[in-house]
């Protein structure tokens, strides 16, 4: 299939080890993780060390595991009959739409509130989104018709960032300022409401799409990132990375005024005289031990839920918001008890909604943690799949589902991001059963 006004890249065959650099990334990221979990600064008062890191082990040689085998499927073609470019300009349309909506109908402040201000108070921005949010019934029509229309429009808008950034060689000068308008008003609606992750993601998906768009529009030259792309994200990274610095800076909570300390029953606190911290002046202090909660506080959750006892939740308690989705129908906290973070927290005080456990119990408690383990070893298969499919740069469903893997084993040590909120579980789901039905083999490329 070609695409008019966007030429799609001939599959060039990519065997031998750059086929396993994304999940030698991975298990390196995750690795880093887990050294500094055991490591750093946060005293961690970890009472089953030997089963926490074996499971975490056995957990990242299954996805690897995983990945080897589904990295034998050859890349395919999907078989639906909107081409490539309709689909990229359906994303940037369809963004810019709901943003605008949303913006109209529920993120009202974001319209009326000077945006500046907005901007040098993330803190002050992010409490008000969270009351904003808990004070939205979603019951009335409008309110129903806002929802319905995130919802519906997920798929597009966790695909904007990485088709932009890989087809943007691709796309006419006015498909280009459309795509820079809803990439912008993405970003203004990230720092509007103070979600400092989103941000993260932007830098990655970007970092990701455009190392794919090197493979896939390399042809038969070696792939390579120009110096400008280079020196773009590592500005956007240091300027995202500076602007969580200061919002962490500005936060009033319990865990900054009282030297990082963590509402657990158990007081874990930060080490003043831990080499990271004894040098570094205020500023830095406050960055080191919100970065280490962020992405290894998890691990001990996870060690919190490795004693507690397996109810099933019956694929419910894997996702968070399709567990208050059903809880709307069987009662408040039903499903929530039952689940391994549930259970933490009454044990252990380690709060289920604000603390990380890592993404193994959350599909543990569906499955119990060796049924965890062979979920893993599929997510590191069709992560495989997906990012050979991607390579060939002839299935748009498959980039969109491998940018969402990657985003989902960033996170890992935090939760199960993959499917965590409505627009990650409304944005994979039905574009990874999409992918699934439509892989059409017997065209595949290698056939």
């Amino acid at each position: 299939m070609t695409d008019k006004g966007m030429r799609m890249p001939q599959y060039q065959p990519t065997h031998g080890r750059r086929t396993y650099w994304p999940i030698l990334l991975v298990q390196a990221w995750l690795t880093l993780s887990v050294v500094w979990f055991a490591f750093g600064a946060w005293d961690w008062p970890v009472s089953n060390p030997l089963k926490l890191y074996a499971y975490v082990f056995l957990g990242q040689v299954l996805l690897l595991g995983g990945y080897v085998w589904g990295s034998r499927a050859r890349p395919s073609l999907y078989s639906l009959p909107w081409s490539s470019e309709r689909i990229v300009r359906w994303t940037i349309l369809v963004t810019i739409l709901v943003v605008v909506f949303t913006a109209c109908c529920r993120d009202r402040f974001i319209l009326t509130r000077n945006p500046l201000h907005l901007i040098r108070n993330p803190e002050e921005a992010r409490s008000e989104n969270n009351e904003r949010l808990a004070e939205w019934s979603g019951s009335g029509p409008v309110e129903k018709v806002v929802n319905y229309s995130l919802m519906l429009a997920s798929p597009f808008r966790v695909a904007l960032i990485p088709l932009v950034f890989l087809y943007w060689p691709r796309l006419s000068r006015t498909m280009k300022w459309l795509a820079m308008l809803a990439l912008l008003l993405q970003l203004y609606s990230f720092i509007a409401t103070g979600t400092n992750k989103r941000l993260f993601d932007l830098v990655l998906l970007a970092t990701w799409a455009i190392w794919l768009r090197g493979k896939v529009f390399a042809g038969h030259h070696r792939p390579r990132i120009q110096t400008k792309h280079v020196v773009g994200l590592a500005t956007m990274a240091v300027l995202v990375m500076l602007y969580f610095t200061y919002s962490q800076y500005q936060r009033n909570d319990e865990q900054v005024r009282e030297g990082f300390r963590f509402d657990s029953k158990t007081e874990t606190g930060v080490d003043a005289n831990h080499i990271l911290m004894a040098h570094s002046p205020d500023w830095l202090q406050h960055t080191i031990a919100s970065s280490e909660m962020y992405l290894c506080g998890g691990y001990y959750g996870l060690s919190v839920c490795l004693e507690q006892e397996w109810e099933s939740t019956f694929g419910t308690g894997n996702s968070l918001y399709f567990m208050k989705l059903v809880e709307k129908f069987t009662g408040k906290g039903s499903v929530a008890r039952k689940t391994y973070m549930g259970k933490a927290e009454r044990y252990d005080g380690y709060r289920m909604m604000t603390c990380w456990h890592t993404a193994y119990p959350w599909i543990a408690s569906d499955v119990s943690f060796p049924g965890a383990l062979i979920i893993v070893f599929l997510y590191g298969m069709f992560f495989a799949m997906s990012w050979n499919d991607s390579l060939a740069g002839k299935n748009i469903l498959a980039i969109s589902v491998c940018s969402q893997f990657v985003v989902g084993l960033l996170y890992f040590s935090c939760n199960n991001q993959i499917v965590q909120s409505a627009e990650s579980f409304c944005g994979f789901v039905p574009t990874f059963i999409l992918w699934i039905v439509t892989r059409n083999r017997s065209k595949g490329w290698g056939a």
